[in-house]
């Protein structure tokens, strides 16, 4: 909730938690997994902010803010099992849409990178499609652009200023 959350699926006995460190342990009747969902849910955010009557985010989760919230209805472990199940497929979807997305823009970044270099190559346009643009009106070489960029650079040239030494 408050940094990261996660279920830790090996005995821990003999081990000594930092205080940052929350671990809560549940009963056979519940699903860790349930309570893992619940845990970094909107939902108990909002009830924690109105249990402590602040407005602003929570820095930081003590077991005594945690202990007053009630469970309204704790389903069977088997509605559980099925609520998770039911999360993990929905999760997997946004994963699966997420990795797509993340293709997709190293597909247009490769594009991009493509684009350049045959630009920078001259090989952007064919020959036919060159001669066509050099009859534009507006047509300049990429040269006289060049100069025009130059001398707008200079032409904006922060002035330096001299500075006195004291000595």
């Amino acid at each position: 909730m408050v940094g990261k959350t996660g279920i830790i699926r090996e005995n821990l006995d003999g081990y000594v938690f930092n205080n940052n460190l929350m671990r809560l342990r549940v009963v056979s009747s519940i699903d860790p997994l349930f309570i893992f969902y619940q845990l970094i849910g909107p939902k108990l955010r909002k009830d924690m902010i109105a249990e402590k009557k602040a407005t602003t985010s929570i820095c930081a989760l003590y077991q005594r803010d945690l202990f007053p919230l009630k469970v309204k209805v704790l389903p069977s472990l088997e509605e559980q099992a099925q609520i998770v199940k039911e999360i993990e497929a929905r999760l997997s979807v946004c994963d699966a849409v997420e990795k797509q997305i993340q293709d997709s823009l190293d597909q247009a970044e490769a594009l991009r990178q493509s684009i350049l270099k045959k630009a920078f190559e001259g090989r952007l346009l064919s020959e036919e499609e060159l001669n066509h643009c050099k009859q534009a009106p507006d047509y300049e070489p990429a040269s006289v652009l060049l100069e025009k960029i130059k001398a707008e650079k200079e032409a904006n040239k922060p002035v330096k200023k001299k500075t006195m030494k004291m000595k």
